[in-house]
């Protein structure tokens, strides 16, 4: 389990990026969840265009958030005929989530905990991270 030092300031705003390298459609969220990984409240972090990519955004207060998870999921969509062609595409999927303006300073995190193929044809390819955030 990757994890994040965000302090204990409850005024130092934690900021989270996504950058989604892939040929295919995709789209991301993010959220805040408790230790079940169960999301509280909205999402605090989404991408806007079919690259995937959210845009530096600020997911909460050090304080308010310290002890909870930050669980990240992309779904990406593979087009075209040639299931040779989307396997390559698949194996070129690059993730990087970046965390900044905590104890970590701007971390970068790139290796995602899952990377499933959810139709065994390489067309509809879902992506996870989590990571927990801590005071210290």
């Amino acid at each position: 389990m990757n994890t994040y030092k965000v302090g204990a300031s409850a005024t130092t705003p934690i900021k989270l990026s996504v950058d989604v390298t892939t040929r295919g459609f995709a789209d991301t969220r993010a959220f805040l969840t408790d230790t079940e990984l169960v999301a509280i409240g909205p999402s605090v972090g989404d991408s806007t265009n079919a690259s995937g990519d959210i845009a530096p955004t600020i997911i909460g207060n050090a304080a308010d958030i310290s002890g909870r998870y930050l669980s990240i999921t992309t779904h990406i969509r593979i087009t075209g005929t040639d299931i040779i062609a989307r396997q390559l595409e698949y194996t070129r999927i690059k993730m990087l989530y970046i965390i900044d303006n905590g104890i970590d300073g701007h971390k970068e995190f790139n290796n995602p905990d899952t990377m499933i193929d959810l139709n065994r044809d390489f067309t509809k390819i879902e992506i996870t991270k989590d990571i927990l955030l801590t005071s210290i």
